[in-house]
C-alpha cells in the first residue's frame, strides 16, 4: 500500500534513508529525525511530495517524486534492505507513476548502485545521458497514464 507521507511516519523513513544512505545521495549523508525534518521541508516548496510503502503496516520504503512543468521525476526512491529483491519495488514505482502528471518520468541513479540501474530498467526506464559530475545516470521512461 502507498499512502502520502506524514509526520510519524518520519522515524521508519529516516531508517530506511540511513540503511540506502550511500546511494540515495551524492554524498552518502544520513539523516537524523531533526535533520530529515528540515530537508523535508525545503523539498514541499519545490514541488516534492513524500510517500510510504507499507506491507502489513509496517513502513518498509519510500519515494520523492517531483513536478516539473514538463516532466515528471523519482527523485527518491528506496525499500528497506530487507524486502529489496522480493518484486515489491515494481509494484509501488507503478502506483507513483500513476499519480505523476506527465507521461514521461526521470530518475537519477549512482552509477556504483548497479540494483537501482538494473531495477529501472526492468521498469521500462531507459539510459538517456551520463552526468559526470555527479557520477550518475539519469534514464526515462515514457508513460501511458
Amino acid at each position: 500500500m502507498v499512502k502520502v507521507f506524514i509526520e510519524q511516519d518520519i522515524p521508519e523513513v529516516v531508517e530506511i534513508w540511513n540503511e540506502n544512505s550511500d546511494f540515495l545521495t551524492s554524498d552518502g549523508k544520513k539523516h537524523s529525525i531533526e535533520s530529515f525534518t528540515g530537508w523535508l521541508e525545503g523539498k514541499r516548496h519545490v514541488n516534492h511530495e513524500i510517500y510510504s510503502f507499507f506491507d502489513n503496516q509496517k513502513i518498509i520504503g519510500f519515494c520523492i517524486p517531483k513536478e516539473d512543468p514538463d516532466i515528471s521525476w523519482v527523485k527518491m526512491f528506496a525499500l528497506s534492505k530487507d524486502h529489496q529483491g522480493k518484486g515489491l519495488g515494481s509494484g509501488y514505482l507503478k502506483t507513483i507513476q500513476r499519480l505523476q502528471k506527465h507521461d514521461i518520468v526521470q530518475c537519477e541513479v549512482k552509477k556504483d548502485n548497479v540494483k537501482a540501474l538494473n531495477f529501472f530498467q526492468e521498469n521500462g526506464y531507459k539510459e538517456m545521458e551520463y552526468d559526470e559530475e555527479y557520477k550518475e545516470y539519469i534514464l526515462q521512461a515514457h508513460l501511458k497514464n
